[in-house]
């Protein structure tokens, strides 16, 4: 994605990380969006899964700074 949107978007830039361990530094950004993480990670209600969307959404929590916001589009 970073060589097919260089010459359309040269400041965006794509990262593959684990939804469980970014590694974004504290507080980086004010919105995150996900489109399907948690349709992919909490497929059926089950104790296993409920302890991975915890770890998703402590890690989106330390990345999102004071008054950040969370937005999810989902079929959930």
């Amino acid at each position: 994605m970073n060589l097919r949107s260089a010459k359309i978007r040269p400041e965006m830039t794509y990262k593959v990380m684990d939804i469980f361990k970014l590694t974004f530094e504290k507080d980086s950004f004010g919105t995150v969006f996900d489109k399907g993480a948690l349709d992919a990670v909490y497929p059926e209600d089950t104790p296993e899964n409920k302890i991975k969307i915890e770890n998703m959404f402590q890690s989106i929590l330390d990345i999102l700074n004071k008054n950040g916001e969370y937005i999810c589009v989902s079929l959930l």
